[in-house]
């Protein structure tokens, strides 16, 4: 079969038509992946979240503190009184912390920085707590020092006076009272340690 010019430009022309027909049908029926932004006014603002918190209560913590040193004394401290501070109030914090559940073991950890007259006394008490029936309705006592004075010091003993804020809870921690008191410490040193002598609470 011999093709004419005529019909050779026709059967071009046809497939050029169907050509341009496809590629513009692909280029309408494409999505717009574009996205309009927002006016400058109804843009979402985002700000870095806030992660500091403000501690609102003046209730005590339940747990000691393990940086004394970050309280500020009543005077400012020689070196060798940081170090009766370091042993002084987390032992009261602890002392001072307790519960009618704990059976005892609030003493039991100060047992090692007890003088041994002291150890006696905590030994018997230990031994008291632990004879009680248990308890089921809960009855507690946390102690936060708020600040603290070493009285008089030497290279024996030394006195330390604080004033603690403790609250006492029954049933539930929201069933409380929350109290100041003050306590005197009294320390001794053997060898080249510090260690609790006594402590007494004011009424």
């Amino acid at each position: 079969m011999i093709m004419t010019t005529r019909t050779k430009l026709i059967l071009i022309g046809g497939g050029i038509v169907v050509v341009l027909a496809i590629v513009g049908a692909i280029i309408f029926m494409r999505p717009d992946n574009t996205q309009t932004p927002l006016p400058e006014d109804e843009q979402t603002q985002v700000t870095p979240q806030d992660t500091t918190t403000v501690r609102t209560d003046t209730t005590p913590v339940t747990s000691t503190t393990d940086n004394p040193a970050a309280r500020v004394p009543a005077t400012p401290l020689e070196p060798a009184e940081s170090d009766l501070i370091a042993i002084a109030v987390p032992f009261v914090e602890r002392l001072g912390s307790f519960s009618n559940q704990g059976n005892g073991k609030n003493l039991e950890i100060l047992l090692p920085f007890m003088t041994q007259s002291l150890k006696t006394w905590a030994t018997d008490k230990i031994a008291e707590v632990k004879s009680v029936e248990y308890q089921p309705i809960y009855a507690g006592t946390t102690t936060t020092v708020l600040s603290y004075h070493v009285a008089s010091m030497n290279d024996i003993d030394a006195q330390i006076t604080m004033t603690v804020q403790r609250k006492e809870s029954v049933g539930t921690v929201t069933n409380s009272k929350v109290y100041n008191q003050d306590a005197t410490i009294q320390m001794m040193k053997e060898g080249s340690v510090w260690l609790v002598d006594s402590v007494d609470w004011k009424e």
